[in-house]
């Protein structure tokens, strides 16, 4: 199980888009692109619950988290592997989930896939705090007054929270630098990550897609 994670604005659709294009399922019920913009790539399930805690609240405890994330592993898993019988009859397929939302919560998530013996990798997107509030601020702005400064003042607890949750994660990160500027680069560090990737398929879809 692969789980994509970052600061908000971080380049976290963009390695979950390679992910995808490699070969990993990163979602039965994919959010459709809000204000005209990209995929997300995001799992309805987690991204819902995970941004529901931290931006109305109030956050459960760690134990219910826990078995929030058992019973999501638990039922995705059967999912993606009912999915991927049905795509490669007989061939393992990764399975993944990607939310920014999720960040906080890494060591609870990191438990229950522990109880349920699932090895989990994470991809860690970087990019400078600053110019991640400067994207943010940039989408926020098509909103009116009070929501504007409502969602501003929300989205940068939310970041700076991320922020310090993953400042304790000893996992490589991957720079924003190199999606943008270098997406061969990008695709060959996904592949080390996890040596099962299709990287033939990766390079082929992010050339269509960047190049």
């Amino acid at each position: 199980m692969i789980v994509v994670t970052g600061l908000l604005r971080s380049g976290t659709s963009a390695v979950a888009q390679m992910l995808h294009q490699g070969g990993v399922l990163m979602g039965t019920t994919q959010l459709m692109p809000v204000l005209g913009g990209l995929h997300e790539w995001e799992d309805h399930p987690m991204q819902h619950a995970t941004c529901q805690w931290l931006l109305a609240g109030p956050e459960p405890e760690p134990e219910e988290r826990i078995g929030f994330f058992t019973e999501y592993i638990q039922s995705r898993s059967d999912d993606f592997h009912r999915k991927a019988e049905q795509m490669n009859p007989g061939v393992l397929i990764d399975w993944g989930v990607k939310t920014p939302f999720l960040a906080p919560y890494l060591r609870e998530f990191e438990q229950a896939a522990r109880e349920m013996q699932q090895k989990v990798v994470f991809v860690i997107t970087e990019r400078a705090f600053s110019d991640t509030m400067k994207s943010l601020e940039s989408r926020i702005a098509l909103y009116r007054e009070p929501l504007r400064s409502h969602f501003t003042e929300k989205m940068q607890a939310v970041q700076s929270r991320i922020a310090s949750a993953l400042a304790e994660r000893l996992e490589p990160r991957i720079e924003i630098q190199d999606l943008w500027m270098r997406p061969l680069q990008a695709a060959i560090a996904l592949r080390r990550l996890n040596p099962s990737f299709d990287l033939g398929a990766m390079v082929h879809g992010i050339g269509q897609e960047f190049l």
